[in-house]
């Protein structure tokens, strides 16, 4: 078995005793918190991602009107902040989400699919689960002349657009959100220093990339890390992880926050045996 995957299917082990960040806010939606406490681990939160609204919102609620309407092949959702800013804005504007139920809809990431399947009501069962940006695209079919409204976050280099437009889309690129660096939560670097964390948990590469910029900022360095159990929801997420040069300890076999959290306990269960 691959080192970096503990299996989730065992019987729950206890984490009674063990302390487990989430680069994430307690309000947030779709954390392992629920799960981790069950299992009698004390969570802890360091929250690194404040969503903002665009300053202006008239390109996104024209874009989301002229979905509601029918005028796009597919509605591409990179990250589960995009999730959660359409999810705010469709409400705002009295759109159902069952009003885009018609459109096709494509999820990257186990964050984003379960922030989908919350906010969006969406059927992840119908959305197949890829390792990179290439493989979603090339999942989604796409024919020259398919529509596509792809949201981003304000400023964000990614390369969705290109390979996209390689496949002969009709891609509309909107700004969704601004992601600004958070400042709330637990004394997480001083629990680091001290050697109080057990584990740190991440379900998304941004979550990732922004627990370093937020770590970096408040003087700290990821080699904080090095004593510390590092699980990620998911292969994608654990390849950023690496690239960053954190050593991933946990990556559960099935993509979900129950799965992530009965994997940590069988992590901490096979190192006591």
């Amino acid at each position: 078995m691959n080192p970096t995957s503990q299996p989730e299917t065992l019987a729950p082990h206890s984490l009674a005793g063990r302390r487990i960040a989430l680069a994430r806010g307690p309000e947030e939606v779709n954390t392992a918190a629920p799960e981790l406490i069950a299992l009698g681990a004390e969570v802890v939160y360091y929250p690194c991602l404040e969503l903002m609204r665009p300053e202006n919102t008239a390109e996104l609620d024209h874009a989301l009107q002229a979905l509601a309407a029918g005028e796009f092949d597919w509605l591409l959702l990179p990250t589960a902040s995009a999730v959660i800013v359409l999810a705010e804005s469709l409400n705002q504007l009295n759109i159902s989400p069952r009003q885009i139920q018609k459109v096709r809809i494509a999820a990257y990431g186990a964050n984003t699919r379960a922030a989908a399947q919350e906010l969006l009501h969406v059927d992840v069962n119908r959305i197949p689960e890829t390792g990179s940006h290439l493989e979603m695209v090339r999942a989604m079919r796409i024919t020259p002349g398919t529509r596509v409204l792809l949201p981003l976050a304000a400023g964000l280099r990614a390369d969705w657009n290109r390979l996209l437009q390689a496949m002969g889309a009709q891609v509309t690129a909107v700004t969704a959100y601004r992601a600004i660096m958070c400042r709330d939560g637990d004394e997480v670097p001083a629990m680091l220093w001290s050697g109080d964390i057990d584990a740190i948990a991440f379900n998304s590469e941004t979550n990732v990339r922004y627990f370093a910029k937020r770590l970096q900022v408040e003087g700290g360095t990821l080699d904080m890390l090095d004593d510390v159990c590092v699980a990620c929801i998911e292969p994608q997420t654990a390849a950023a992880a690496r690239a960053l040069g954190l050593r991933v300890s946990v990556v559960p076999h099935t993509h979900t926050a129950a799965a992530l959290a009965a994997a940590l306990a069988g992590y901490f269960a096979a190192r006591r045996r």
